[in-house]
């Protein structure tokens, strides 16, 4: 695998004009023999010059170092006659780039301008230019021998976390470096750096053994910030520890949902010459699911074989998890058939439970049902959740009494339902009329020790009030809240829609009134229900009331009530 920050530091050559990376230049910034910044600027006469990469070390960062490193930048090009400046910005941070540092972002008929110029440019980042003007000539020099000073200024901004498409590793000088003359070799071995400092530890292979170093055991990560600090310090290791040792970082940023930064540390281990192994990948995959990238997922799961890993059945369903996210079921099903019919990996009950959780929101309980025959066949066998999933789909489907076959079937297999199982029965025979039915298998649970949740109430409430018992559901709120369940805008706007067809409109508007008194409870539902119900008793004022009303509480009328 080529590795694109090596092949830009060392200006490396190819016939491809998108390979072909001559010409560019490394700049750094250091203090008293410390790296401090660095950037690659390519010149492409005096037309325009890049600066796709830019990177600070974690400790200087936020210290206004890019923008001192940036500003010589700019001072140098002008010298040279060059007109203009471009870079790759990631979204994050574009309005930095735009508003401190004066960029702008390009048009496509800008861009037009310069189709003879290959620029290197990142998914998803954002093209910007900068019409360079004429600055002080008492600004530093980026000459040999200079050591620019840091600024603390006024204008430190946060460029220096992340300032363009891809950060380059921030490498730590060693015993090894030496010193280049102003005189470029573009031999062999020649690196062109714009400094008068070479540092030849910029990139380190993956070392043979790991040291003692290395073993000793990670800090605690319980947010961010610790994990930024650990990586960036194991970075600075040598020899670098193993990927197994930066997966352990990335793993808790997983479950903190940052599924960027986690990315965005992968790139750096792999600028850093950190090969990625099965379980990284998976955890990269899981990254661009989450994020609904998909198509980057699979091109990850390409380079799964590229490098001759075996992907798992978890990193498969990841992947299937991602495309039934999106509604994707047919891709999700494609995918599977590849995993079986390929030999990769055996589904589990994890794989067959999420491909049929798509179909069921397709309403396809056909194949729904199908795919719970063949994890029979396969010897996979199904669980609460796959029976819990398809009985669901069949109850809000009408088809109660092939949800209550499956129900018994579940039984019979030993697998004990839960209150989600009975939920969806008890909605079922709801919504077709059979509110005695409801009433059995809520005391089916409670002799199972099984009590109803928030939705099971909702439900039951709901159904009393659409037959005209308001009472009987005014207690069923009762014993809610003594079991600690505590009702919702679903609860008090199925009251209120009770009351309002009894043309109890005082009482809807009590109701209404305690919702506001607990807080954003009411919403455009709420608000519905009540102006319906005083439209239908002819109470136009007090319907306006509601309606003018709901402007103030941050509501937008639909065009239900408009109509209304």
């Amino acid at each position: 695998m080529r590795d694109l920050a090596e092949d830009i530091i060392f200006s490396r050559g190819s016939n491809l004009s998108r390979l072909n990376f001559q010409g560019f230049y490394t700049s750094l910034l250091e203090r008293n023999d410390e790296l401090i910044t660095a950037a690659t600027v390519r010149i492409h006469g005096e037309k325009v010059a890049e600066v796709p990469l830019v990177a600070t070390r974690f400790q200087y960062r936020r210290q206004g170092t890019c923008r001192v490193l940036i500003n010589l930048l700019e001072k140098m090009l002008m010298d040279l006659g060059v007109e203009r400046l471009v870079l790759p910005a990631v979204p994050s941070v574009l309005n930095t780039w735009t508003t401190a540092f004066g960029f702008s972002r390009m048009t496509k008929s800008e861009r037009l301008q310069f189709l003879d110029h290959t620029f290197l440019d990142f998914q998803d980042t954002i093209m910007c230019q900068k019409l360079l003007m004429k600055i002080s000539a008492a600004e530093p020099s980026l000459l040999i021998g200079t050591q620019p000073q840091m600024s603390r200024s006024a204008d430190i901004v946060d460029l220096d976390e992340s300032s363009a498409a891809s950060e380059v590793c921030q490498p730590e000088r060693t015993e090894d470096s030496q010193t280049v003359s102003q005189g470029l070799d573009n031999g062999t071995g020649g690196i062109p750096f714009l400094h008068s400092t070479l540092i030849a530890a910029l990139f380190h292979s993956q070392p043979t053994s790991i040291s003692r170093e290395n073993h000793r055991p990670l800090p605690r990560v319980s947010n961010v910030e610790d994990a930024l600090k650990v990586f960036d310090e194991m970075l600075q290791r040598r020899p670098l520890p193993s990927v197994v040792r930066f997966t352990q970082i990335l793993a808790p940023l997983v479950k903190l949902k940052h599924y960027a930064t986690v990315l965005s540390l992968n790139s750096q281990m792999l600028l850093s010459g950190i090969a990625s192994d099965a379980y990284t990948l998976s955890i990269v995959i899981n990254c661009y699911c989450c994020l609904n990238r998909l198509d980057y997922a699979l091109s990850v799961l390409a380079h799964f074989f590229k490098l001759g890993l075996q992907p798992d059945v978890a990193t498969f369903n990841t992947l299937i998890h991602g495309f039934v996210l999106q509604n994707r079921v047919a891709d999700a099903a494609r995918l599977f058939s590849k995993m079986v019919v390929g030999g990769h990996c055996q589904p589990n009950v994890v794989t067959f439970n999420t491909l049929i959780k798509g179909f069921c929101a397709m309403r396809n309980n056909t194949t729904a049902i199908h795919l719970l025959r063949k994890m029979e066949a396969n010897g996979c066998q199904p669980d609460r959740v796959t029976y819990s999933t398809i009985i669901d789909s069949l109850s809000k489907d009408t088809l109660v009494d092939e949800a209550k076959n499956l129900f018994s079937e579940m039984i019979g297999r030993g697998i004990a339902p839960n209150v989600v199982t009975y939920t969806s029965l008890i909605q079922g025979v709801c919504n077709i009329g059979r509110r005695k039915e409801a009433w059995r298998l809520l005391n089916e649970m409670a002799s199972q020790g099984i009590f109803p949740n928030t939705i099971t109430f909702n439900i039951l409430v709901d159904g009393l009030c659409k037959e005209g018992r308001v009472v009987q559901a005014k207690i069923m709120v009762q014993i809610m809240i003594q079991r600690g369940v505590e009702p919702d805008t679903i609860t008090y706007s199925s009251l209120m829609d009770g009351h309002c067809l009894r043309g109890e409109m005082d009482k809807a508007k009590q109701v209404f009134d305690l919702m506001v008194a607990k807080g954003s409870m009411v919403n455009v539902h709420s608000c519905r229900i009540l102006i319906n119900g005083y439209c239908k008793q002819k109470k136009i004022h007090e319907a306006k009331e509601v309606f003018d009303e709901m402007p103030l509480r941050g509501l937008v009328p639909d065009t239900v009530i408009i109509a209304l």
